[in-house]
C-alpha cells in the first residue's frame, strides 16, 4: 500500500475527527485558553470519548496544537532559507506566510497554559537558530533601517512564535515538573 493511499471505514472516520478536534480546538482556545476540553468536543461535533481516545487530557490537546504550529513554522522558515530569491524578499515573504498562518496568535495566546516536551524545546531552539540565520541574511541586505543597531532578530519576535517556545511560561502549580 503506498503513501498515498486513501484511509476507509474507521481509519477515515478517526482521521476525520482528528482534524475536527484540532480545528475546533484551535478555535476554542484562541478565544478562551481557559475553556474546558469538553467545549472543544461540543465544537467539532464529537463525543467527549471520541476526543479522549486521541489525547490524554487538555495538555497534551494545547501540546498538540503548538507543536503543529512549530511544524508548519519551520517548513515555512525552511522554505525562506532554500529560497533563491534575494534574502530581503525571502524574509519578508516569510513573514507574510507566517502571520498568514496565524501560529503566533495561537502560542501567545496559549503561553504558559502547558508544560512543554523535551522534544517542543528542542524545535524552539532550531526555530530560533533558523530565525536567526534567516534575520541576519535580511540585515545583511541592509534594507528598510535592518542595519540599525536597535533592529535585532527580537525585533521580529511578535511576528514568531519561537520566543514564545524557546522561553516557554510555566504556570506555578507546573514549576516542580520543569
Amino acid at each position: 500500500m503506498s503513501g498515498g493511499a486513501r484511509l476507509r471505514g474507521r481509519q477515515a472516520q478517526a482521521a476525520q475527527n482528528d482534524e475536527l478536534i484540532l480545528q475546533a480546538a484551535q478555535e476554542v482556545f484562541l478565544a478562551d485558553p481557559t475553556a474546558p476540553i469538553s467545549t472543544v468536543a461540543e465544537r467539532a461535533g464529537v463525543g467527549i470519548g471520541a476526543l479522549y481516545h486521541r489525547y490524554a487530557g487538555k495538555e497534551d490537546l494545547l501540546r498538540t496544537l503548538c507543536r503543529n504550529g512549530q511544524e508548519i513554522y519551520l517548513a515555512e522558515i525552511r522554505q525562506a532559507l532554500a529560497s533563491d530569491a534575494e534574502p530581503w524578499e525571502a524574509f519578508t515573504s516569510f513573514l507574510h506566510r507566517i502571520v498568514a498562518a496565524n501560529t503566533s496568535g495561537l502560542t501567545v495566546r496559549l503561553a504558559g497554559t502547558f508544560v512543554p516536551t523535551e522534544e517542543q524545546l528542542i524545535l524552539a531552539e532550531e526555530m530560533r537558530t533558523l530565525g536567526d540565520e534567516l534575520f541576519e541574511r535580511a540585515r545583511a541586505t541592509g534594507r528598510s533601517g535592518t542595519t540599525s543597531p536597535s533592529w535585532t532578530s527580537g525585533s521580529c519576535s511578535s511576528f514568531s512564535p519561537r520566543s514564545t517556545w524557546a522561553m516557554p511560561t510555566v504556570p506555578p502549580n507546573c514549576a516542580s515538573a520543569t
